[in-house]
């Protein structure tokens, strides 16, 4: 199995683009424009759908970190945590409803965030 000497402090995929800045760098760019860049979907959707990929994949660190920004965004903490547990029970948009149909249905992976960059392109463009 593969090693990587990532930094305690920096949990998650922080320490990984931490490690090597000169690919980290670009996912960072890259993510900033996914998830603040302009779109149909505001913010607190975007972090919401972040969160939702997150919890299907299992990754702790990502779906505790998603989760925070799309309460503060969104305004309360019950949309978040209805939305983990069943997207069609939330008080989200029928346009948030909708993307559980593909976009927001998770594929457990090692990193969460590849596949969450990809199921947010596809949702910004819709």
């Amino acid at each position: 199995m593969p090693y990587i000497p990532l930094e305690d402090h920096l949990p998650g995929i922080t320490g990984l683009l931490e490690y090597r800045k000169d690919s980290g760098q670009p996912i960072r760019e890259l993510t900033q424009i996914l998830m603040r860049g302009l779109s149909s979907l505001t913010e607190g959707e975007r972090e919401l759908i972040a969160a939702v990929v997150s919890n299907g994949n299992q990754c702790k660190f990502c779906t505790t970190a998603h989760t925070a920004a799309a309460d503060l965004l969104i305004g309360d903490q019950q949309t978040s945590q209805m939305a983990k547990h069943d997207i069609n029970s939330a008080p989200v948009s029928e346009k948030m409803k909708g993307l559980n149909g593909g976009q927001m249905k998770a594929t457990r992976i090692s990193i969460c965030t590849n596949h969450f960059m990809i199921n947010s392109y596809i949702a910004i463009k819709q």
